[in-house]
């Protein structure tokens, strides 16, 4: 039954699921307001976990992250050497009035998380580039970025590491011809389907 998840003081999307010592791990935007920030919201990822996805740990806030107004969008994936990687992104956006930008942090035990780590900055690198909502995906020939980037017209765009690491270099790819609803796709996952 829907919700799976639901907090009476907050608002819980874009969530991230992943299995791994015999529990979901979810990873979510956690939303309350806040009138001293702007736009009265404040943004922060948050976790539980549930052996059945029905009955669900208390969620647990990651401490806030320096230099940002706050986070937002997880997406959580498993590395080749078995480290999991999760993205997201600075939201509302940096302080000082700058855009959002794509971070990650990786675990070994989806409890303990790295420092963060700016993701794929020189792609947009200007104060007033937006990038938001970014996922990962090892292929067998380097690794993948999607997120969505622009100002009013905003645009899912692909990246692509070479190398495999999430440190990069990133190149662009440029803009997959997907369109939903007169804008085009928001907060996705990749699958991995059958070794595709």
């Amino acid at each position: 039954a829907n919700p799976i998840l639901s907090e009476p003081r907050a608002g819980v999307k874009d969530q991230a699921l992943i299995w791994s010592g015999g529990r979901w791990h979810m990873l979510f935007s956690d939303v309350t307001e806040d009138a001293h920030l702007p736009g009265g919201v404040r943004w922060d990822i948050a976790t539980a976990t549930s052996t059945d996805l029905v009955h669900w740990s208390s969620p647990v806030l990651w401490p806030a992250q320096p230099g940002v107004v706050g986070v937002v969008s997880p997406d959580v994936v498993r590395s080749p050497s078995g480290t999991y990687v999760v993205t997201y992104d600075s939201g509302p956006g940096e302080v000082g009035g700058g855009q959002p930008k794509l971070y990650y942090r990786t675990s070994t035990d989806l409890k303990t998380w790295s420092a963060p780590h700016p993701l794929a900055r020189k792609l947009g690198p200007a104060p007033t580039a937006r990038m938001i909502d970014p996922a990962l995906a090892w292929t067998g020939h380097g690794l993948i970025l999607g997120y969505k980037s622009g100002g009013d017209t905003q645009h899912f765009q692909i990246a692509w590491s070479r190398s495999g690491s999430v440190a990069g270099p990133w190149a662009a790819i440029g803009q997959p011809d997907i369109s939903l609803y007169g804008d085009t796709v928001e907060n996705y996952e990749f699958l991995t389907v059958d070794g595709g």
